[in-house]
């Protein structure tokens, strides 16, 4: 491990020059999600030629399996109780073992572990917010951990400026270290190819409008919402059905709740609840328009890769969904918990096919020139090249 005192002389620099940059990216779920979505993207994004990527996950799951997958070195680190000593020494371990140059945290909790591991490594941080719902509920836990974050070799990113807004006053962190960065499409995997086959396992009429959802079922998503919006849209005709793609295990007892309430609105043949699934780029193609629901979001991945596919896409107003959609060009905006106004908007849509095919085009456009991954990876390279006082003309 390199002494503190030199890492920011010539000599380390050259040294850093001269191999590839390591960094352990730390997360403290295991996904299926968004956050580790953006992780694997930008592992995959910043490629193996000038970084050494090594991964911390909590257990072996979905984000296990996919590195694994990919060939990307990751190690099992548990994690439990409010703070694990045992956890942090982990970390400390591994950071030291491995040389690591820098880190690169997602979610709230791995920021503050990683925060701490930095002040004893002497390491730089970069820590990526997701949303509102990462930090939890508004009190002193969350402000003394904000404090442990907000630190001079610290940087902390923000998937949406609407995110950093809404965090200003909560947070207080110095303006100096935060930085806007958009979650990035690949639009190589999410880009328009008509299907069919999940239609087809559906039993859908060749007539039907498939709506679609992707999301885990969690409180933010406001599944609620597109239940009620649902049952106005069966009002008006029987053609449509809902389809909800993503994991019902991280909420049981919300789950239960929302089988519920489809029962109560007698919308069990026209809702379905998938499960997760794997294969949402071709989901994505078989869905005629897609919606959100949400109450919160940071910058909602899902969203982006439905409008990649080149679909019409009809959103609440959450978060960053608002830097993503411009209203009547290339979707439109609802606001949140309003079943009347998400399913007017789903029906206007639907009853017009030649706006529907405009949305949808622009749709993709707007990914394209905006969200596309290479444009996101390349504001995470030029942080960690600051950060490690390293720049391009220097050969990297």
């Amino acid at each position: 491990m390199v002494p503190v005192a030199l890492r920011g002389s010539v000599s380390f620099r050259t040294a850093v020059l001269m191999r590839r940059q390591r960094i352990l990216h730390l997360i403290d779920t295991g996904g299926p999600g968004g956050a580790e979505t953006v992780l694997v993207n930008l592992v995959a994004g910043l490629g193996t030629e000038r970084w050494e990527h090594h991964v911390a996950v909590p257990l072996r799951d979905w984000l296990y399996n996919t590195l694994e997958e990919r060939d990307i070195p990751v190690t099992v680190l548990p994690s439990e109780g409010a703070f694990d000593v045992r956890y942090l020494r982990g970390i400390i371990r591994t950071i030291r073992d491995l040389r690591i140059d820098i880190i690169q945290t997602h979610l709230f909790t791995s920021a503050v572990y990683g925060a701490v591991a930095g002040v004893v490594t002497g390491v730089p941080i970069v820590s990526t917010i997701h949303g509102i719902v990462d930090t939890g509920p508004d009190n002193l836990k969350r402000k003394v951990k904000f404090r442990i974050i907000n630190r001079s070799r610290n940087r902390i990113v923000l998937v949406s400026r609407l995110l950093k807004d809404a965090l200003a006053e909560q947070a207080r962190l110095r303006e100096k270290i935060q930085t806007v960065i958009h979650n990035g499409i690949d639009t190589t995997i999410y880009h328009p190819a008509r299907d069919t086959g999940f239609r087809q396992e559906l039993n859908l009429p060749e007539d039907a409008i498939l709506i679609g959802a992707l999301g885990n079922v969690r409180v933010p998503k406001d599944y609620g919402n597109l239940l009620n919006a649902a049952a106005i849209l069966k009002a008006r005709s029987s053609r449509y059905h809902v389809a909800i793609v993503g994991d019902t295990e991280w909420e049981p007892e919300l789950y239960q709740e929302l089988l519920a309430r489809r029962a109560e609105l007698g919308l069990e043949k026209t809702v379905t609840f998938t499960g997760f699934r794997p294969d949402t780029a071709r989901l994505l193609n078989n869905f005629d328009l897609y919606v959100m629901s949400s109450e919160r979001e940071g910058l909602p991945l899902a969203l982006a890769q439905g409008m990649s596919t080149g679909l019409p896409v009809v959103s609440t107003r959450a978060g960053g969904a608002q830097e993503l959609i411009t209203s009547g060009r290339d979707g439109l905006l609802v606001p949140v918990r309003d079943p009347v106004a998400l399913a007017d908007a789903i029906d206007s849509l639907a009853r017009d096919p030649s706006r529907m095919a405009e949305f949808g085009f622009a749709a993709r456009r707007t990914i394209e020139e905006n969200f596309a991954i290479g444009k996101m990876v390349a504001r995470y390279e030029g942080l960690y090249h600051e950060l490690l006082g390293i720049t391009p003309s220097a050969g990297v």
